[in-house]
């Protein structure tokens, strides 16, 4: 992964981390002491997204006025920022919600799904021995044993039926 990427993947579990504390805080109230809101730390991340994010912009601008090309959705977002005179940090803040949009509708599909495990011990116990048999306890399972787990993807699916 070049540099650019590794930042964004570290931005992305930063913004993650703070989130987390943050929604913990204020849905249980005894963590509060546990979790102290850290606003140099939201400022710090939020300085380091947009510094990321501008030079991205930046870039993109630059190869659009080399070749006129439009292939990516940054692009496309500069095209917007042109035609509509959006501001630079309408543009960031689209930039991300588009990037991480994704990630919380998967986080809430996977809370979901275990809370259903948990109020059915009988099917979780399914899904571990399948799990067991095609990862094993070695390492962690990727992206290419999905296919050869066809419980879990029933209980994904029926996740996703459960709670859409």
């Amino acid at each position: 992964m070049d540099p650019q990427g590794v930042e964004f993947k570290e931005i992305v579990a930063t913004g993650l981390k703070l989130g987390a504390s943050l929604t913990m805080a204020e849905h249980i109230p005894y963590l509060r002491g546990m979790f102290p809101l850290e606003e140099g730390a939201f400022a710090k991340h939020g300085a380091r997204r947009d510094n990321v994010t501008k030079a991205i912009m930046e870039e993109h601008t630059l190869a659009r006025q080399k070749s006129g090309a439009k292939q990516h959705f940054v692009d496309a977002l500069l095209t917007l920022q042109e035609k509509y005179d959006l501001s630079e940090d309408t543009i960031i803040g689209l930039l991300w919600d588009m990037s991480t949009a994704g990630m919380d509708t998967t986080a809430i599909t996977v809370e979901w799904a275990m809370a259903e495990l948990v109020r059915n011990p009988r099917i979780q116990q399914k899904a571990q021995e399948e799990i067991e048999r095609v990862v094993g306890r070695d390492r962690v399972m990727n992206e290419t044993d999905f296919p050869h787990l066809p419980y879990l993807q029933c209980i994904t699916k029926e996740a996703l039926r459960l709670h859409p």
